[in-house]
């Protein structure tokens, strides 16, 4: 890795860390400035998403479900390690670990792992796949998507390294 590598690494992440600031507060309308106009965002592996505007409407249904807008009641996202993949010039491929502190404490875990595209001149989530990984018993969010799902081992290759 050389310096150049980690300002581009930092233009990756740019858009995870806006999708955690807007979803913490609730200000799903932001997405506007996170993902491509169509691209797919795939929950817990089974609920797709497909579109912004979709995704939009469907994360802000989402979030009027598990009470995010309830008095009292407060999320914020903590990415841990990320791994990123630059493909090439335009294309990206990345897996961050997320921690989510609640109202409750620490109430949630899980993965986001999103396939970037760089346009306009920044990088844009064109698909993520969403998977909530343990919850605790009373979290809000077993609301929606009301299930955890494992992810598995294969999803969480990004093509970093290459057998043999």
């Amino acid at each position: 890795m050389n310096p150049n590598d980690v300002s581009e690494f930092e233009a990756i992440r740019f858009p995870i860390m806006l999708y955690n600031s807007a979803v913490d507060r609730g200000a799903y309308y932001e997405f506007v400035n996170v993902f491509t106009p169509d691209a797919t965002v795939i929950i817990c592996g089974d609920i797709r998403l497909e579109g912004r505007q979709a995704i939009i409407d469907g994360q802000t249904a989402g979030a009027k479900l598990r009470g995010a807008y309830e008095e009292g009641n407060m999320q914020r996202h903590n990415l841990g390690n990320s791994m990123i993949n630059v493909v090439d010039s335009d294309h990206a491929r990345a897996l961050h670990y997320i921690q989510v502190t609640s109202e409750l404490g620490h109430d949630h875990s899980g993965v986001y792992i999103d396939d970037l595209v760089r346009e306009e001149g920044r990088w844009w989530i064109a698909k993520r796949r969403s998977n909530l990984e343990w919850a605790r018993p009373d979290s809000r969010f077993f609301r929606h998507p009301g299930k955890v799902y494992m992810t598995p081992r294969s999803e969480l290759d990004i093509g970093l390294y290459q057998d043999g």
